[in-house]
């Protein structure tokens, strides 16, 4: 006989590895597991869809741990016992007319998957149940025709399991309407990006190159055809694999469209790098910058530019960054996708490579608009100067600097356009663009009729007109000359922007114009304008909010933020405060969203004690003697004090917040308070449950998903590890009682509808909770001879008897008369 499967045997018991995990029981899954129980059981899903958790589930609901048999199977014991021939009969020894789980079984040839399937067709002829659970790569048994398969899509949380989930483990999120599949995985639903990054780099880690690159393709693209996906079409079977098995991945067969929602660009990069050379292997690129930049090219084909620019600033090197960027920032720019390529830019200056001023001036551009106004402008007027800048480069510097210079004397228009003169004979249209308004930057009207006369004379480049002809109408409007010219202006804006997504040169265009619209006869033309420089503001304003928080704490401290169009001093707001989660049912745990806790504090069983006590008195006035009397009940009324005052410092300094604060627990003159609305407990969910159970009239479904929800929530008495506190067993004996009595209600409802074998189910429960209560086996006995199992009866009877000689007591009259009532056939109350 293998030790190895001997010491797999469970023995009533959960396996050890897994004894301290909280699960809730998928009612509908199990149901369907149900069905043929003599069909083996295939659980094929990525991990942390919750496959071993429903066949935990199965084998505690089903068997209670006992007849079972747990095999790992990733352990080398299994493949040497598979080979070895006599695992199904040594199993059949074990665990007869049981269940065998085999856990993660890794990827078999033909010959040991032929073994394995010997194995599940011994046993299961023999009566013994078998599931397996493996990932879609390992795929055991795939030609097994007595099989059932249970695939990822039918592992997804449905809402009330996301609710029953929730309340499980309060450190969880809420997830407004969870209609993005990733926040039903049951391993990340709900948790943060760490969670989620790790969950993908186990995909990364276990598929194969190809499948892995088309699912990182799809990540980092976020949505589009699934024809235009670069390695799908190479690898279109691949992309199938990925639709069937990854049901985050969201395809519209009909529209030929997917998309993939719930996971950031940083977390899918993140998980993805260390993979990424074999995933362009297998995309068929020789260097893996090369694929991250056809990846890149896709994105901005898309318009994606944010993306584009998180994921050049991510995954590859600098040089890659540079040759990139260089090509691509005047676009970026142009379609107001500043803050991200600034960081791309800031990626690249925080190394060691020389920065050429084309890059710096596309930095010092963007500053202007999401950064610091007043430097940017400096390092714009001083690269307008450089003789080894593109002459394009220095004319779109000096445009914008003009553009953003509060005043405009003679010795500024001699720094931006001293020697533009000798630039009039170049040839390349940017160049005559720029020009036709800075060698008439002194005319009567601005320099407009010679912008609007160069872009008929010389037409191409209509962004640098654009940006040209803002230059003059800013001129104009210094200079204080006639607006017949700005009326031509506003006419070739109006074609400019006709059909057009609003970009960076057809914003300053319009908000220059914009502030012509209250002068007499300029209204019907200018008007118009004023949404799209809004739209285009608010733009503008969100970008510069993410380079804001990128930057806040360098800007607040040198308080040289200057915000487009206004003179507001960066403020920051006060952030939320995060959420107290407390889970003292089965388990102590606590946890406050983006926080660490030093559980160090809480290594005492009184801190444990009076945050249990103040979280059940939420939102009320605890006087500080009553609770220094509960929880040192043996002590003088001064040395409990003293011990409080110790006990409350320690959980004060537990709940403090990285800014100082602690807003959770409060002490005024002589009570203490928890403010309930910054905090969410288990204790907490356990009352709405029970208050609704006992209170709502609801139908049988109802009810059995109360009591799937209530046995999420009472996962174990409360405090399990702190018995010998006398504050902790009251409140424990408080909660057993409102429980039990919820769900004996909930019995008694369903008795009253005539769901007699549901309400035995509630009546079990109650039992189960409470074991010496005699109304739980009063209710039981009565459903039990109304559903005719008069032998049940009697196990319950006797079973009764035992509990009240372990008290010391015996059976009551009341029960006596019951019980004879029932077995003489005369009915029951």
């Amino acid at each position: 006989m293998s030790k190895f499967l001997l010491n797999s045997s469970c023995n009533g018991s959960a396996p050890k590895k897994f004894a301290h995990c909280t699960l809730f029981d998928r009612d509908v899954l199990l149901l369907r597991m149900m069905r043929d129980r003599m069909r083996v059981r295939r659980i094929v899903a990525p991990a942390s869809f919750g496959k071993t958790s429903l066949a935990l589930g199965y084998a505690s609901v089903v068997f209670g741990f006992e007849r079972v048999c747990w095999v790992s199977a990733t352990s080398p014991c299994f493949v040497r016992d598979l080979d070895g021939g006599s695992m199904g009969v040594e199993l059949l020894d074990i665990v007869p007319q049981g269940l065998v789980v085999f856990e993660d079984v890794p990827a078999l040839d033909a010959h040991r998957n032929s073994l394995l399937e010997d194995v599940c067709r011994t046993l299961t002829s023999a009566g013994v149940e078998v599931i397996l659970t493996a990932t879609p790569a390992s795929n055991p048994l795939p030609t097994c025709d007595a099989c059932d398969t249970l695939t990822a899509r039918d592992l997804m949380y449905d809402e009330s399991e996301l609710s029953m989930a929730r309340m499980s483990d309060p450190s969880l999120r809420i997830v407004e309407g969870s209609s993005c599949p990733a926040d039903r995985i049951a391993g990340i639903a709900m948790r943060d990006d760490i969670a989620r990054e790790r969950f993908l780099s186990s995909i990364f880690c276990n598929e194969s190159p190809a499948v892995s690159a088309v699912l990182f393709e799809s990540l980092v693209l976020g949505r589009g055809s699934v024809d235009g996906l670069v390695v799908g079409r190479a690898l279109r079977s691949c992309f199938d694999y990925v639709e069937t098995h990854y049901p985050f991945v969201e395809v519209d067969s009909d529209g030929g469209e997917f998309q993939v929602r719930g996971f950031s660009i940083d977390v899918s990069i993140r998980a993805g790098l260390p993979y990424l050379k074999r995933m362009a292997l297998a995309a068929g690129f020789e260097e893996s910058s090369a694929f991250v930049v056809r990846l890149a090219d896709e994105l901005l084909s898309a318009g994606r530019y944010e993306r584009v620019s998180r994921l050049m600033s991510s995954a590859v090197g600098v040089r890659t960054k540079t040759q990139w960027l260089r090509s691509h920032q005047d676009e970026c720019a142009e379609a107001l996708s500043l803050a991200s390529v600034e960081e791309l830019y800031e990626s690249i200056a925080s190394g060691s490579v020389l920065l050429s001023d084309a890059l710096r001036a596309g930095s010092a551009m963007r500053r202007l608009f999401i950064g610091n106004t007043l430097r940017a402008f400096d390092m714009l007027a001083r690269l307008s100067a450089n003789p080894e800048l593109p002459a394009a480069c220095r004319l779109k510097c000096s445009s914008l600097a003009f553009l953003h210079a509060e005043k405009v004397d003679r010795a500024c228009r001699v720094l931006l356009h001293g020697d533009y003169r000798a630039l009039s004979s170049k040839t390349d249209v940017k160049v005559v663009a720029y020009l036709s308004f800075w060698l008439h930057v002194d005319d009567k009207d601005g320099g407009v009729q010679s912008v609007l006369l160069s872009s008929r004379n010389t037409p191409g480049e209509e962004e640098a007109y654009a940006l040209a002809l803002a230059c003059a109408v800013h001129n104009a409007r210094l200079q204080g000359a006639d607006v017949e010219s700005i009326r031509l202006a506003c006419v070739w804006a109006a074609r400019y922007v006709s059909g057009r997504a609003m970009c960076l040169s057809a914003f300053v265009l319009l908000r220059e114009l914009v502030a012509y619209v209250d002068v007499e006869g300029m209204s019907p033309l200018a008007s118009p304008f004023c949404s799209m420089v809004e739209r285009c503001q608010a733009q503008i304003a969100s970008q510069q909010a993410l380079y804001r928080r990128a930057h806040a704490s360098e800007d607040v401290m040198r308080g040289r933020f200057v915000g487009l169009e206004s003179g507001l001093t960066l403020m920051r707001s006060r952030p939320r405060t995060p959420l107290l989660r407390v889970k003292l049912f089965g388990g102590f745990q606590l946890g406050i969203d983006g926080v660490d806790i030093n559980m160090d504090y809480f290594s005492r069983m009184k801190v444990r004690a009076l945050l249990a006590l103040l979280v059940i008195e939420a939102d009320k006035d605890v006087p500080r003697d009553t609770v220094a009397e509960r929880l040192w009940p043996d002590s003088s009324l001064s040395k409990a004090r003293h011990n409080l005052n110790s006990t409350y410092s320690r959980l004060k300094k537990a709940l403090t917040l990285p800014s100082g604060e602690s807003p959770y627990v409060t002490r005024t003159q002589n009570v203490l308070r928890l403010r309930g609305a910054l905090v969410e407990s288990d204790t907490m969910n356990l009352n709405d449950v029970c208050h609704t159970m006992r209170f709502n009239r609801l139908d049988a479904d109802g009810y059995n998903r109360l009591l799937g929800e209530l046995r999420a929530v009472y996962s174990g008495e409360l405090l399990p590890g702190d018995g010998c506190d006398y504050l902790v067993n009251y409140a424990r004996n408080e909660f057993r009682h409102k429980t039990v009595d919820a769900v004996l209600c909930a019995a008694r409802a369903l008795q009253t509808q005539g769901e007699n074998e549901m309400a035995l189910l509630f009546a079990r429960q109650a039992i189960e909770w409470d074991a010496y209560r005699e109304d739980c086996y009063e209710m039981l006995m009565n459903l039990q001879a109304r559903c005719g199992q008069r032998p049940a009866t009697g196990e319950t009877w006797s079973l009764y008897c035992r509990r009240m000689r372990e008290l010391g007591m015996e059976p009551s009259l009341h029960m006596n008369k019951l019980y004879a009532r029932i077995i003489s056939s005369e009915g029951v109350a």
